[in-house]
């Protein structure tokens, strides 16, 4: 696995290489605080980086056209995390233009196949969170040219246990995972993940 050491503090953390090494100049400071206004967290990816996260999970009055508020920092936005949010496939059309996301969180979401076609355009992208939604193997179709892709969960999906070994095929170089043991989080996340009761 591709691996990055970050010193925070005095502890090593190891975090997925998934924050691009161009550099990048700063964001607007207006605009984030725009988002940050709207109850959205907005982070630095690492120390020293001008490259950014940005999470949902505290922001309870947002609608699909708030994301419009992130096409300014589609140059540093690299994380997107806004599982568990009302959003649907119309939130999609913006985040599709992030075209420098690599780590994209939408489980527990509204979205269905026809917004997933739009994912298309994120060719950065390396980790993929669909747990929950009504996804279908069709509607991963159309991601299939996402050639960075490693990380795909579809835990708690439409998909059809049919499905596994046609969309294995499809990503033949990404870790599909079907059990919903394993959901990635930012690393700067402190929530406490317990096992799926069966």
């Amino acid at each position: 696995a591709y691996l990055l050491s970050l010193q925070i503090g005095h502890e090593e953390h190891k975090l997925p290489a998934n924050i691009p090494s161009a550099p990048v100049e700063q964001a607007d400071s207006a605009t984030v605080q725009k988002l940050k206004d709207k109850g959205i967290i907005i982070l630095p990816v690492a120390q020293n980086s001008n490259y950014l996260s940005a999470n949902f999970i505290t922001a309870t009055n947002v609608d699909d056209e708030d994301f419009a508020l992130l096409l300014p920092l589609k140059k540093q936005l690299v994380w997107l995390k806004c599982g568990d949010t009302k959003i649907g496939d119309s939130a999609l059309n913006y985040i599709a233009k992030c075209d420098n996301l690599t780590f994209l969180q939408l489980d527990n979401t509204e979205i269905t196949d026809k917004g997933l076609q739009q994912l298309a355009s994120l060719h950065q992208l390396q980790s993929l969170n669909l747990v929950g939604t009504n996804i279908t193997a069709d509607g991963l179709k159309a991601l299939k040219g996402l050639k960075q892709l490693q990380s795909l969960y579809l835990y708690q999906t439409k998909i059809n246990k049919a499905d596994w070994v046609e969309l294995q095929k499809l990503f033949p170089k990404t870790l599909i995972d079907s059990g919903g043991y394993n959901v990635p989080l930012f690393p700067n996340d402190t929530v406490v993940l317990k096992a799926p009761a069966y």
